[in-house]
C-alpha cells in the first residue's frame, strides 16, 4: 500500500509527518556515525548509559510490563538519545507491549514506522489502523495528525480529503503539537482546503514556534461546569 501524492513535490515538501527527525532508512547508520544521539538533560533518563544501574532498573521495569516504562524506552531506543543505543526493533517491541497495555502514544508511534517503512517495509494499511486505534482511545495528537497525513495525500485504504485533513490537523494542533500547527500553515499557505491565507499561515508558524519552544501555542478554552 502507498500513499498517493496529486501535490508538486514542492507542496508535498511543505507537510510534516510527525516524528520529523524519523524517515524511512533513517535508521541505517553507516560505519563511523554515532550510535546514540545527543542527550536531552531535561530527559529523567538523560546522561545514563548501558551500564548505569539506574538505565538497567528502567529496562526490569519495563520487561515486568510497566508501560509507562515500555513507553518511555521505545521512543529512546526508536530515536538513539539519552544514552540509549538506537534500536529500532527492539523499540517495536516496547512500543507493541505499551500499544498492548493502552498507551495510545505507542500506538501512533507504531503507525509511523508502518507508515514511514522503518525497518521493515512500509504498511500504509497497518498504519491506518493504527493511527484510527490511537485517536479513538483518546483523541491522540500524533495520530490525529498521522491520520490527517494520510487523508490529505490519500492512499490506497484512505480517502483523499483536503476538508478532513483540515479538521484534524486542526484538532491535533489544539493540544500543542507543533508538527499539526505547521501542516495547518501549509495548508493555509498553499490554499488546499481552507481559502489561502498568508496572514493565517503566519499565525500557524508563530504557533509552532511557540509551542517548539516551550512558550504555549494556542489558548485552550475553559469549559463551563
Amino acid at each position: 500500500m502507498s500513499v498517493n501524492s496529486h501535490q508538486s513535490g514542492a507542496e508535498e515538501g511543505l507537510f510534516r509527518l510527525l516524528p520529523s527527525s524519523l524517515s524511512a532508512g533513517s535508521v541505517d547508520r553507516g560505519e563511523g556515525q554515532a550510535g546514540a544521539r545527543p542527550e536531552r538533560l531535561t530527559s529523567p533518563l538523560a546522561r545514563l548509559q548501558h551500564y548505569s544501574p539506574d538505565l538497567e532498573l528502567f529496562f526490569e521495569l519495563a520487561h515486568h510490563g510497566n508501560s509507562a516504562m515500555q513507553l518511555a524506552l521505545g521512543k529512546r531506543l526508536l530515536f538513539g538519545v539519552d544514552g540509549v543505543e538506537q534500536d529500532v526493533e527492539r523499540a517495536r517491541e516496547f512500543l507493541s507491549e505499551a500499544a498492548s497495555a493502552g498507551r495510545s502514544e505507542a500506538r501512533a508511534l507504531l503507525g509511523y514506522l508502518d507508515a514511514l517503512g522503518v525497518g521493515r517495509e512500509a504498511n500504509v494499511t497497518a498504519a491506518a489502523i493504527s493511527f484510527l486505534e490511537a485517536a479513538a482511545e483518546d483523541a491522540n495528537p500524533i495520530a490525529l495528525n498521522g491520520l490527517a497525513y494520510l487523508h490529505f495525500f490519500g492512499s490506497d485504504v484512505v480517502d483523499r480529503s483536503e476538508l478532513t485533513a483540515f479538521h484534524l490537523f486542526n484538532i491535533s494542533a489544539s493540544h500543542a503539537l507543533p508538527d499539526a500547527e505547521a501542516n495547518l500553515a501549509a495548508m493555509h499557505l498553499t490554499g488546499h482546503g481552507p481559502p489561502q491565507s498568508f496572514v493565517k499561515a503566519m499565525q500557524a508558524y508563530v504557533r509552532e514556534r511557540q509551542v517548539v519552544n516551550g512558550k504555549g501555542g494556542r489558548r485552550r478554552k475553559k469549559t463551563k461546569k
